[in-house]
């Protein structure tokens, strides 16, 4: 009778631990099985990793919208201390402070250019000055252009740009859609009648361009000069202005 009470008292036992056990399971999940659930962002420790099928994407560098925000995920974590573009769905889109930013109109330089961002992106169509750490560089094609020596309007003054910016401080002339114009002060100077050197000679300009069809004299500096078509004419002489 002792033995078999003993028996019987051991597979009481027995059964008991193996439901303690299944009671275990049902109550802590499998850590593994709950990561195979996983897609998309999760707030872990100090970062946001980014899953695929349960495992954290490091070989994914994209963006995810998460509550309104697009942010930018950088292998597999968001990185809130980039400053980039990243392409999405055949736009490329403007990051800072680790999400989508859609506010700010400015430059930011991408695999060496610099390129324009507009709401939120890459604006390519864009012709236009935008003003970064203290000058206005000269947009083209989605890009500052280094290369072009031009004039734009922008709010309605026509700016001479040059080397990828206004040069506020020139004095010459800039030949736009066939016509000379006169820069001063860095834009088209509309007012006067002048002389403006450019290259080896000199030239009379009138209403923001150069007077081709002008022959007779100009003041400049407290001396007259002889003016042919436009050109001055040092053949016929200078006299000192009576001004």
């Amino acid at each position: 009778m002792k033995k078999n009470g003993k028996n019987y008292f051991s597979a009481i036992t027995g059964c008991l631990a193996v439901f303690a056990f299944m009671l275990l399971c049902l109550i802590i999940p499998d850590k593994n099985a709950d990561a195979a659930g996983k897609t998309g962002l999760y707030h872990e420790g100090n970062v946001w990793n980014y899953y695929e099928n349960g495992e954290i994407a490091s070989h994914v560098t994209t963006l995810v919208k998460y509550n309104g925000s697009w942010w930018y995920v950088n292998q597999g974590r968001i990185d809130f201390s980039a400053k980039t573009l990243c392409k999405y769905n055949g736009n490329w889109f403007y990051v800072s402070g680790g999400r989508v930013n859609f506010s700010d109109t400015t430059v930011v330089k991408y695999n060496g250019n610099w390129w324009y961002v507009h709401s939120g992106c890459v604006d390519f169509g864009t012709r236009t000055l935008c003003r970064y750490n203290g000058l206005w560089w000269y947009i083209s094609g989605g890009r500052i252009d280094f290369s072009d020596t031009t004039v734009i309007k922008y709010n309605g003054v026509w700016w001479y740009v040059k080397g990828g910016y206004v040069d506020f401080n020139a004095r010459t002339l800039c030949k736009y859609n066939g016509t000379w114009w006169f820069i001063k002060g860095g834009r088209i100077n509309f007012d006067t009648r002048t002389l403006v050197k450019y290259g080896a000679n000199w030239f009379c300009v009138n209403n923001g361009s150069v007077d081709w069809g002008y022959s007779g004299n100009c003041g400049y500096k407290g001396y007259t000069y002889s003016i042919n078509n436009g050109i001055v004419d040092f053949g016929r002489g200078v006299s000192k202005s009576n001004d």
